[in-house]
């Protein structure tokens, strides 16, 4: 059987060392016994040997001793103080999703286990500032640098990981998420879309705008065009927008999840100018889409008509048509002063 041991640090009250002998190791674990209402002994556990030394669990103890003199209920505040680790956080989060059965938790909980863990799964939740969790996705910036790819990990990641802190919240474990308060755009690198060619001058942006504006191409080419420059939609939920996710009595497209590859619907609200524009598109509309194919009814425009619309207008070798999303993201990232509103509501309506 195993010996068991009980063992008091003469130099600090109410600390013990339980000692436990086992077949192939000594296991000691730092206890704080006390007696409690009606002399019955209360234990709390402040950590094992030799994840916890004997300095730690003196000052511990020394901590706990302090607050039971002052009348207070050391078993309440030892559990508010003790430690949440980030691992443990996040494993909950996957928890959280796994229930919902999401599509994307695969990519998710390998973007955790790659890129946050191995800096951050020890840390105590409680005490992890916002650099700590800066400097984790600069690391996976530096990465993105020397291999020459777009910052997508990286912005993906520090999504992910205000949203595990948000869970720390609503859980009491934290009062407070630190990464609320970094805006990605001003304390990160932003890609400008090295895939997508981008527009992220305001000026250039405005002599776009008014090339779309005197098109002379297609009607289906110009309304996409402008459509897109408005909503910052993909180009395929552009292209491919139907009459049946489009309700102008709520001033809302509804994109159904399949049709969006994700687990739920998403919603845009419509702009007054966003809904005049579907309004006329209702007017002469043929066949299912609201951009129909010139050749034929039966099809969306494609992406080379709409990324030809733009070379033809003299800004093809500046943005694609996917390349609206970048500006905007930029954009709007870098006026939130004037616009006010913050980096996450902006991430919402990209977030698709």
């Amino acid at each position: 059987g195993k010996a068991r041991e009980w063992i008091k640090d003469i130099s600090t009250p109410y600390l013990y060392v339980y000692a436990v002998q086992g077949k192939k190791s000594l296991t000691k674990t730092f206890i704080f016994r006390y007696a409690g209402e009606n002399r019955k002994t209360n234990q709390i556990v402040i950590g094992k040997y030799p994840s916890i030394t004997l300095a730690e669990a003196r000052a511990k103890a020394t901590e706990l001793k302090r607050l039971k003199e002052r009348g207070e209920d050391v078993k309440k505040a030892a559990v508010a103080q003790k430690a949440v680790k980030f691992a443990d956080v996040a494993r909950e989060w996957i928890e959280k999703e796994r229930v919902k059965s999401t599509s994307s938790l695969s990519r998710e909980t390998g973007r955790i286990n790659n890129y946050l863990m191995p800096y951050l799964k020890d840390g105590d939740v409680k005490t992890l500032a916002r650099r700590d969790y800066a400097q984790v996705i600069e690391r996976i910036q530096e990465t993105e640098a020397k291999k020459g790819i777009s910052h997508d990990t990286s912005k993906r990641t520090f999504r992910l990981l205000r949203k595990i802190l948000d869970l720390a919240v609503s859980k009491g474990y934290i009062d407070h998420n630190p990464t609320r308060d970094i805006i990605f755009a001003d304390t990160f690198k932003t890609s400008k879309c090295e895939n997508f060619r981008a527009i992220t001058d305001p000026e250039r942006l405005g002599e776009l705008l008014r090339a779309i504006d005197g098109f002379r191409g297609s009607n289906s080419t110009k309304q996409a065009l402008v459509f897109g420059a408005h909503t910052f939609l993909r180009s395929v939920n552009v292209r491919e927008l139907k009459w049946q996710y489009v309700s102008f009595d709520k001033d809302l497209i509804v994109f159904p999840a399949g049709a969006m590859k994700m687990r739920a619907d998403f919603a845009v609200p419509l702009s007054r100018q966003t809904k005049q524009l579907l309004k006329a598109q209702y007017e002469i509309r043929r066949g299912d889409f609201v951009f129909p194919s010139d050749i034929t009814s039966l099809k969306p425009l494609s992406e080379n008509t709409l990324n030809y619309a733009l070379k033809r207008l003299g800004f093809g070798d500046e943005t694609v048509f996917h390349g609206l999303r970048a500006t905007a993201s930029t954009l709007l990232n870098e006026n939130i002063k004037r616009h006010g509103k913050g980096s996450e509501i902006i991430e919402l309506c990209l977030d698709h």
